[in-house]
């Protein structure tokens, strides 16, 4: 029986592709690089590759390559729950519903993209609990690990960032608005300058638009030739 291999992004869960990423940027001979990836997409062990008749390893090594293209857009819409193995999460989809300690997780972990894991759990929360409240935060990553694929990771990201986004637009305009009540007027002018310009920078900015998933989840491979 010939062994079996990940050979889309829609199969690829997060984890291994975040093991992916990991291995695409350590320091190490390429094709030892090559090895370790088609391991992580077929579970063997790199030891059983080596010794695997070199057409064999070939075979897996070009289903391998469709890490060099861009992730696709996810094609069903986003749903209320999921099912990530074992657990059921609720997606946190209003501006309205995210508490501050989700913001000011959300805030922590939007500025690493190795800290994606992290990111989407300020937002699937376990059914039936409040954020950080009845459930241990180890199991939802493991969860978003072995069972999110990356597409719906792809989707759920720029989704949140979106939402993220929103809120921080909201928190600049609010602050716009508070330093006009500020009575002393040399203080106040002071304070109306630096808030319209926060304000203004955010709108012309862009952030939200697809460039940012694009750097947070690129193409697992660049420039890594496989099946050669």
């Amino acid at each position: 029986m010939k062994p079996k291999i990940i050979d889309s992004y829609e199969a690829l869960p997060l984890g291994t592709y975040l093991d992916i990423m990991a291995a695409c940027k350590a320091e190490m001979d390429e094709t030892d690089r090559q090895i370790r990836i088609v391991s992580l997409l077929s579970g063997l062990d790199e030891d059983e590759l080596l010794r695997m008749p070199i057409a064999d390893f070939r075979s897996l090594s070009v289903k391998a390559k469709f890490l060099e293209d861009e992730i696709p857009e996810q094609k069903r819409p986003l749903t209320k729950t999921i099912r990530l193995g074992d657990l059921t999460v609720e997606v946190t989809t209003k501006v309205t519903k995210i508490t501050t300690a989700q913001y000011i997780d959300c805030q922590t972990f939007i500025q690493d993209p190795a800290r994606l894991v992290e990111l989407l759990a300020c937002f699937l929360i376990p059914k039936g609990c409040e954020y950080n409240e009845g459930y241990d935060i180890d199991e939802v990553y493991q969860a978003i690990r072995d069972h999110l694929m990356v597409t719906e990771a792809h989707a759920l990201s720029a989704f949140f960032f979106r939402r993220y986004q929103t809120l921080i637009g909201a928190s600049l305009l609010y602050s716009v608005l508070m330093a006009k009540g500020i009575r002393d007027k040399t203080k106040r002018r002071e304070m109306t300058t630096k808030a319209k310009a926060a304000w203004t920078a955010f709108r012309r900015s862009g952030d939200g638009s697809q460039t940012w998933t694009r750097l947070l989840i690129p193409p697992a491979s660049r420039g890594l030739q496989y099946g050669e």
